[in-house]
């Protein structure tokens, strides 16, 4: 019996070790969990860095960046109103290099615009970018670095941005790519001390709205209603929240769905409510479907659906929308357009050097009701869709309308673009034609390889560069490649690419673009030019070429086929005497 069972562990590891000539490489992958804190109905989440979110309810927002983290970050998770947008904060640790706050479109979160603050000797200094890669290098604010525990506000007029009450440099960058002014937020620290304390900033008011309660976020002496911005109502030129109910009579398209004409933004998270005829509140309801002609309906908003008496109150009927939007001011329209493109712009657009699109000026709100006129009150700005049409050179078709504002530029010459306005009963409104001529600036740009290695005797098929250009395509003519030798005082020598058919064809290195090196060792550079149609030069590019030496050819040893077969069988059979070992037991006989 003891020998079977030493039998059966020999036989066990002898299978054991055949089996794990098999196994390769085995790899961990562990994934890390990604947490986010959230605060209340999701005001404010974390972005990096992991701050901790707070209410001190008599403070407001108090976000803490840890000291352990360099930079950090967190995101407001509403809606902005962007053309009155204001932030009130302070700092009571200010232990960080800089504190920055961004604002997105809320429709295309690759556009976005940011502000940059930092101390420097003993002042507090801002700088500006965008999407766009504009940016401005740091200038002061004339406020002493006591100000940020003092209590800041950052505020938006015009296009451009304030804190208190300094303007920033007009020629500074401007929030143009927001679309219907609506903006998300997020703001965050960068460099922060480790050696240091914790970088606390705390948030006190949104829009206008106060962050700071006394007992709690849906009460006390500070908390307004929520912020719902009415399009007629004004102050100061500038959309004015409503905090008292009003009535309002609306003419809306039959059969279609009407956008309520307000924005409803609760800087707390708490919504708003639509009901419609007095029945069920539907927490943020946007727009209405409308009935047939004549029918009538009544829309009440809250502040939430908790709320007993509307803010807003409609008095919604269906009418035949049959008149499209009037084009009141086309000259005005005209010269809008231009002073937005810039000077120049609107007669000689230089195409752009990235991504070959064009971003043709928004139309905000009050852009399109100095310019436009929605008859019989049926249309307004929320309830038409605006797009940019375009024709490029030599089109002679309809016009193209492009999804947004951004226009792709891709040819040179004159292109004609126009402005179309399209109410939800699909009448159309068509700009008269701007004519803007494209050139090409910018020279196109190679992209090879930095180094290959080829081995020695074999042929070689020198590669084209990828040549990639703006606007005005490349010219083929004045594209081409160059090989030069390189000696070991990096002294180049040209060798010369021989074509089938001239003299020294047979014996020469290189012929129809194929390289043939004989010496391991051998060093070349080819030297790659472009320019393209308009002319403008690329900068050369280079891809080394060295010669190695062939590799060494393996031959295959039987005696280790032979050794590994014998393994694979051992530990066959061992498996085998296991397995008779556990099941096939000899009957034991007893001895009388």
């Amino acid at each position: 019996m003891k020998g079977r069972k030493f039998l059966s562990i020999i036989c066990a590891l002898v299978m054991m070790f055949a089996i794990s000539i098999a196994i390769v490489d085995a790899k961990q992958v562990s994934a890390a969990e990604t947490t986010k804190y959230y605060y209340g109905t999701s005001l404010v989440s974390s972005e990096s860095g992991s701050p901790t979110i707070t209410s001190s309810l008599a403070d407001g927002v108090k976000v803490t960046f840890k000291k352990a983290n360099e930079s950090a970050s967190v995101s407001y998770k509403h809606d902005l109103y962007a053309k009155s947008f204001a932030i009130s904060f302070n700092s009571t640790s200010a232990n960080f290099d800089e504190l920055w706050f961004k604002l997105a479109d809320a429709d295309n979160s690759t556009k976005w615009v940011k502000v940059t603050l930092k101390q420097a000797d003993g002042k507090i200094q801002y700088k500006l970018e965008d999407n766009e890669k504009n940016k401005t290098e740091y200038a002061d604010t004339g406020f002493d670095v006591s100000k940020l525990a003092d209590g800041m506000t950052l505020s938006l007029a015009d296009k451009n941005f304030k804190l208190d009450s300094k303007d920033f440099d007009e020629g500074s960058v401007k929030t143009l790519s927001f679309y219907k002014n609506i903006a998300n937020l997020s703001y965050g620290v960068a460099g922060v001390d480790s050696e240091g304390e914790d970088a606390v900033v705390l948030v006190t008011k949104i829009n206008e709205q106060s962050l700071v309660t006394a007992d709690s976020k849906f009460t006390g002496e500070n908390r307004k209603a929520p912020v719902i911005i009415s399009k007629e109502d004004k102050k100061d030129g500038v959309d004015a929240p409503v905090t008292t109910a009003i009535t309002a009579d609306v003419k809306a398209a039959a059969n279609e769905d009407y956008t309520f004409a307000y924005y409803c933004l609760d800087v707390l998270g708490t919504g708003w409510a639509v009901s419609v005829d007095d029945g069920e509140k539907e927490n943020g309801k946007l727009s209405l479907a409308v009935g047939d002609v004549n029918s009538e309906m009544v829309a009440k908003i809250y502040a939430t659906d908790a709320s007993d008496n509307a803010l807003i109150t409609l008095n919604v009927k269906a009418v035949k929308d049959t008149q499209k939007v009037t084009l009141s001011d086309a000259d005005g329209f005209k010269a809008f357009i231009e002073q937005e493109m810039g000077a120049g712009v609107a007669e000689h657009l230089v195409a752009t050097t990235e991504g070959n699109t064009y971003e043709f000026p928004h139309l905000y709100r009050d852009d399109f009701n100095a310019y436009f006129t929605c008859t019989d009150g049926i249309d307004s700005f929320d309830n038409v869709k605006i797009q940019v049409g375009y024709k490029a050179p030599g089109d002679d078709g309809d016009y193209t309308y492009a999804s947004s504002y951004a226009v792709k530029i891709n040819e040179t010459g004159r292109w004609y673009f126009v402005y179309k306005v399209t109410d939800v009963a699909g009448n159309e409104t068509v700009s008269e034609p701007f004519r803007v001529f494209v050139v090409d600036e910018t020279a196109p740009t190679i992209s090879v390889k930095d180094k290959v290695e080829i081995v020695e005797g074999e042929k070689y098929t020198i590669p084209s560069a990828t040549i990639t250009d703006n606007a005005a395509g490349v010219d083929s003519r004045y594209t081409k490649w160059t090989l030069y030798a390189v000696d070991e005082q990096g002294n180049r020598t040209e060798v010369k690419n021989v074509k089938l058919g001239e003299e020294g064809y047979d014996e020469s290195l290189l012929k129809d673009g194929v390289l043939t090196p004989a010496e391991a060792g051998a060093k070349y550079v080819v030297v790659y030019e472009a320019r393209d149609n308009a002319g403008n030069v690329a900068a050369n590019e280079e891809m080394e070429i060295e010669v190695v030496e062939s590799a060494p050819t393996y031959t295959a040893n039987p005696f280790n086929d032979f050794v590994k077969t014998a393994l694979i069988v051992v530990a066959c059979l061992a498996g085998l005497g296991i397995i008779i070992l556990i099941f096939v037991r000899p009957k034991e006989s007893t001895l009388k």
